[in-house]
């Protein structure tokens, strides 16, 4: 292959891999039903080390936004192929306590989308309903 053929190549395979990633792990699913229409100014974000949609890991790819209104999930600039932005009000969220192998995660679930979820850690879900002031509750 030329040399001046790599750059396009490879700008074309991460848009194709991040666009498999979307589909394969629902974020896809939950665009076509909670897309973010405008910008949102969420109260607090949050920065997690490890998010999980579906079955793809968003290590440091994935900010979440919590306010009054709803929660926000904002991919990094470079996964936005196939990952808009997405605003979920609060009130098609449900959230569930899991106790996993090593440490313990909370799911958040959403009413138009059921089967995907969004896993982040126990610690970090109690700090974002905490923060966002609403009352969600968490089933155990």
């Amino acid at each position: 292959m030329p040399l001046y053929l790599f750059p396009p190549a490879l700008v074309l395979g991460w848009v194709a891999v991040s666009l498999l990633l979307g589909a394969a792990g629902g974020w896809w699913w939950l665009a076509r039903r909670y897309r973010l229409a405008a910008p949102d100014s969420p109260q607090k974000w949050f920065y997690p080390r490890l998010t999980l949609v579906g079955w793809v890991p968003y290590a440091r790819w994935l900010t979440l936004g919590v306010g009054r209104d709803g929660l926000t999930l904002l991919p990094n600039i470079l996964y936005r192929p196939g990952h808009p932005p997405l605003f979920v009000l609060w009130a098609d969220v449900s959230v569930r306590a899991v106790a996993g192998l090593a440490w313990g995660y909370h799911e958040f679930r959403f009413a138009k989308a059921p089967g995907v979820a969004v896993r982040v850690s126990s610690s970090l879900a109690l700090r974002m309903l905490a923060d966002a002031g609403v009352p969600v509750a968490v089933v155990e």
